[in-house]
């Protein structure tokens, strides 16, 4: 859920692209640069990312990118992360 909400904060706070149907982290982070900004392991990472995959709520284009498939899921994720520290 960590993972979820910092996507959901990179797309809200502008630095996906505005407009896409599945608006796009327009710069490539390693799983060790994601792991280090929600303070986890790059395995952890992994793990999450394979999984949201998998769910369908995000792909990864062909430079690395990350693409949102399905906003409204991963807000969901973010907003039980949320709701699990208050």
């Amino acid at each position: 859920t960590r993972l979820a909400k910092r996507l959901v904060d990179m797309v809200e706070h502008k630095i996906g692209e505005p407009g896409e149907t599945d608006p796009t982290i327009p710069f490539r982070l390693s799983q060790s640069e994601l792991g280090a900004l929600i303070g986890t392991t790059r395995e952890s990472v992994n793990k999450s990312l394979r999984a949201l995959i998998r769910r369908d709520v995000l792909r990864m284009n062909d430079e690395g990118c990350i693409v949102i498939r399905d906003g409204e899921a991963l807000r969901s994720l973010a907003q039980s992360h949320a709701r699990t520290r208050a």
